[in-house]
């Protein structure tokens, strides 16, 4: 059967059938470190500038420090194999219960034109966009939060598809409970029903990240990449024959027209 080309927006994205799909995490893959922690650390920066005389900052500071450290402990948990990391995510997300909306978002906003383009990897966008001039269709599949990861991806590359974890609301005000992707193998099954209306079948797309808690995700596909993994990961990739990208950190404020050499593993057959 003849599979007509996929059409582009002058921008390089494919707007037609995709050939193939090429599924990516976002913190430490995407961009350098964790864009939820980031996000937290500025908007207790931003509330303790505003807090005035010392009552007001050891307000603010007690009232962050018990849920820092239980993340904290949790954390040190997860890392001795006795809690999950769907459950760590979920505590953190519970963190955010009865946060006005429209102030959190605002927030959201501004963390995102003045924090997130020095953090994105030059050389992972240049390997997105490769991808998207070989008519493939780029979806990133995160545990982050869905609105912050799709405000970011306008210092990132055009057309991306996004599947993330989405913000309940209540009454204006955040509930702290979340839908989407928790844990690897939901990410897995995502991808999977994703794929499956496209008739393309998982064994012709790519996945990169960088964590070994996505290890389904990188086995679903046919074409693993790792990105800057250490530990496990890396040793599983090594004995598996998987591509390993080490991008180098970014250096100050990236603009987005910066290039970087192009990256092998983002060459398909």
């Amino acid at each position: 059967m003849h599979m007509l080309s996929p059409s582009k927006d002058g921008r390089g994205a494919v707007t037609g059938r995709p050939t193939a799909l090429v599924f990516f995490d976002f913190d430490n893959t995407i961009i350098h470190g964790d864009a939820g922690p980031a996000f937290g650390a500025y908007v207790f920066r931003q509330r303790l500038g505003t807090r005035k005389g010392l009552w007001g900052r050891a307000g603010l500071y007690l009232r962050y420090t018990p849920f820092a450290t239980s993340m904290g402990v949790q954390s040190g948990l997860y890392k001795l194999g006795a809690r999950r990391r769907s459950s760590i995510v979920r505590s953190a997300y519970r963190g955010l219960r009865g946060a006005p909306a429209d102030e959190f978002y605002q927030l959201m906003d501004a963390f995102v034109d003045e924090e997130v383009p020095g953090m994105v990897y030059p050389e992972m966008v240049d390997v997105l966009r490769q991808h998207q001039e070989m008519g493939r269709r780029c979806v990133i599949v995160t545990t982050g939060m869905e609105p912050l990861v799709r405000r970011a991806l306008k210092h990132i590359a055009p057309a991306v598809d996004l599947i993330g974890c989405r913000l309940e609301e209540r009454d204006g005000r955040l509930t702290g409970r979340v839908k989407g992707p928790l844990f690897g193998v939901d990410k897995a099954n995502i991808m999977d029903a994703y794929a499956r209306p496209l008739g393309i079948g998982l064994r012709d797309c790519w996945a990169y990240s960088d964590h070994v808690s996505d290890l389904a995700m990188l086995e679903a596909v046919g074409h693993p990449v790792v990105v800057g993994a250490r530990g496990r990961l890396r040793r599983i990739a090594q004995r598996r024959g998987w591509p390993v990208l080490d991008p180098k950190p970014p250096a100050g404020h990236y603009s987005g027209t910066r290039r970087a050499a192009p990256a092998r593993a983002a060459k398909g057959p």
